[in-house]
Formats: C-alpha cells, structure tokens, sequence
C-alpha cells in the first residue's frame, strides 16, 4: 500500500478539537473518507432560532462543530435533540450511553472496511470489532478511566464525586476498545505511562502532543485598566476540573477569578465569594476578550489527558497555574507555570496570591518565547494542526507499510 492510496476513516461522538483538527488536516491532504458525527441539524435550526432573538453569542455556540469538513458524515440527529434537551434542562445526560449508542449506528453505516480507522474513547467498540481487518486506531482524548477515577478518588470521598466517576462498564468497555487497538494514539507522556500502567504494550503507543491555533489565541494590543489582580478559568464547572478547591481558595485570595464553562455541576457555583464570577459558556471572540483581561490563567484540573485551554491562554501570553496531572503543562516553559499538588488548597492559595498585574510587555514576550518553542523536551515544540495531522498520518501510514 502507497502512502498516497491510504484513506482515513474517523468516528467523533462529539466535535471534540483534536480530533476535528486532525480531521481537517487529513482532508486537506486528500487522505480522509469520512468523519461520521452526530447530525448538527437539530442545533443549526435552534441556532437560526436564535439569530432571530438576536441572541448571536448562543447561536455561535450551538454551531461549533466540523461542517467546514468536506467529508463529514451527519447521523442520527435524535442523539443532538437529546443533547440539547439536557442542555437546556440543565439536567446531566448519560454521556457513556450516548456513544455507544453512536458507535453501534456508526458500524452499521460504515458501507466497507477502511484503511484506517480512527475511534474515540466509549465509542468505537463495535466499529473494531466489525473492521478487524483494518488498521483499529484509538484517539485516547481522555485519561485512562482506571486512573481517572483513582486521581478523583484521592482528593474526594466517593459520595461527592460519584457522578462524575466512570462506572464498572465504561471502564470495561474502553479497556476493550484499547485491546483490540492496533495503535494507541497518547497526547502526553502522562497519558503514555497511565497506559504502560494499565499493561498496554508501549509498542502501540504514539505520543504525538496536541496542536494549538496561535494565531487565533495572541496577545492583546493594548494594555488593561489597573485594578486588582484577575485570573480567568476556561472549563467545565466539575469536581474532576479542581474548581471546589479552586474556590475554596479564593474565598481567602485577593485577586479576581472569572469561571468560563459549561455547569457539570451547578451546585459548585452556589454561594460563590465575592471575587469570584461565573462567566457561563462563551463564544470565541468573548473567550478571547476575557483572556485579554487577565492577570493569569488558573486550571487546577484533577486529571486531564491535555487540556488545549492551557495552550491557548499561555498563547495569549498568561501565565499558567495548573497541575502536573494536566498533560499539556510538560509542554510549558517553567517560567510560564506554577504547578500545584492536585487537590491541594494551600497550594493553590499561595499561587493565586502571588499574582501580580501583568504588563503587556511582558505578556508579549511570554507569547514571543511559546511561538518560538518550548522547553526543549521531546517533542516539546508547539505544532499547528496541519502538522499534527502530518504527524499523525506518517505514523499511521509507516505502520501500514
């Protein structure tokens, strides 16, 4: 098989970024079939709802996805209406069922085998199963769940967490998906070692490092009007994310916090202190602005496999305070984060409190130094998602061959 004649098939249970990103390059390169997702129709019909309200920020959002992909794949369109339904309900959804639901349609409309196929965490067991004659590729956007629900487990009793914690199936489900895979495809050496852990052959392990869209996420032009310090979190409002000990600090800090992100949880934001505001989701343009208005970047994470925000805010020249259970902070300079135990409010505190107003001099020359490079690790260079999925593509296709 020639380089030029391999075809990529991908199954996303959600525009998840690293994969839409490889998903566009693939295609730019000619090398994608299909990226099969759920239907989006029901969201674009409640997005022109909302323009008509002239309610553009939720209309912005309801339309993130991957219809720029020439290649994609729309499916069962009742999987979005629930979603949103949820959404709109406010009410948790059964993620764990949505994609096996997904993936048991997915191996069914697949009309041939392909090349290559490429599946998410949850939701591609039946598709390797039903194509075992190609190359099976696992997208392991999350953490393993066995050490996602140790990491929760060491910092929360079990009653408090357990929503949020992977039952007994999901994890057997996902442990069979990574059997059956012929490559394993790891964002970060901690995601690589979580699966050398768990007894994954370290030979089908490809760690090749998310990319980040500099260009969208740079440095503001013009320096902020002096006040108190102010740190912004972009993410899930979850326990896994950090954010009860992540306030529980501040009610003792003198800087501002601004939490951006979807509620998991909204009892976490239930009698928040003073300095702290909940943001809710917010589009592109006002992620950006937020960011623009900030001191520093808080992201406390329990677990988190990469987290791109950590990329994007050091981007738009912040300072980062995360965790070392958040696999993109190996990618970072150490004079560009602070890194705290996961769990640990004391810790968090004093990183917070050492928050200064931060000049747009230096923001500049910190976003200077990240465009430049990185620490100097293996594989510490920041990419762009074109070679990402270059990336990507030669490994796959120098196994194949």
């Amino acid at each position: 098989m020639t380089k030029s004649a391999a075809k990529f098939v991908l199954a996303a249970p959600y525009p998840e970024g690293a994969i839409v990103g490889l998903a566009r390059s693939l295609s730019d390169r000619g090398l994608l079939t299909s990226l099969y997702m759920p239907s989006r129709s029901v969201a674009r019909a409640a997005a022109r709802a909302s323009l008509v309200l002239r309610q553009t920020s939720r209309a912005k959002r309801l339309l993130r996805g991957a219809s720029d992909v020439e290649q994609l794949q729309e499916v069962l369109p009742s999987l979005e209406f629930r979603r949103l339904f949820h959404k709109a309900l406010n009410s948790p959804m059964d993620m764990d069922a949505f994609k096996k639901r997904f993936d048991e349609h997915v191996a069914r409309v697949v009309p041939t085998a392909p090349e290559t196929l490429i599946g998410m965490p949850g939701a591609c067991l039946a598709l390797f199963e039903r194509f075992d004659e190609s190359l099976r590729v696992f997208h392991e956007v999350d953490a393993h769940p066995r050490f996602h629900n140790e990491a929760l487990l060491a910092v929360y009793d079990e009653i408090d967490v357990r929503r949020e914690l992977h039952p007994n199936h999901y994890v057997e489900r996902v442990e069979a998906e990574i059997h059956l895979a012929d490559l394993i495809l790891s964002p970060s050496s901690l995601v690589t070692g979580q699966m050398r852990d768990n007894g994954v052959d370290k030979k089908k392990v490809v760690q090749i490092p998310y990319a980040v869209d500099l260009e969208r996420f740079s440095p503001p032009k013009t320096e902020r009007t002096s006040g108190r310090p102010r740190l912004v979190y972009v993410g899930q409002i979850s326990r896994r994310k950090g954010i009860p000990f992540l306030i529980e600090a501040m009610r003792s800090a003198t800087p501002e916090l601004v939490l951006i992100g979807p509620l998991v949880d909204p009892s976490l934001i239930e009698g928040l202190p003073a300095n702290v505001t909940y943001a809710g989701v917010l589009p592109h343009e006002d992620l950006t602005a937020a960011l623009s208005l900030a001191d520093a970047f808080v992201f406390p994470s329990i677990e988190d496999n990469f987290a791109l925000v950590v990329l994007e805010a050091v981007g738009t020249g912040l300072p980062v305070i995360t965790t070392a259970n958040v696999g993109s902070s190996e990618l970072l300079d150490p004079q560009d984060v602070t890194l705290v135990t996961p769990g640990s409010t004391g810790e968090l505190l004093a990183a917070i409190s050492s928050v200064e107003p931060l000049t747009l001099h230096l923001r500049q020359e910190r976003a200077d130094r990240v465009r430049r490079s990185s620490n100097g690790r293996a594989q510490g260079q920041l990419l762009d998602w074109d070679t990402y999925g270059t990336l990507v593509a030669d490994q796959i296709l120098n196994h194949q061959s």
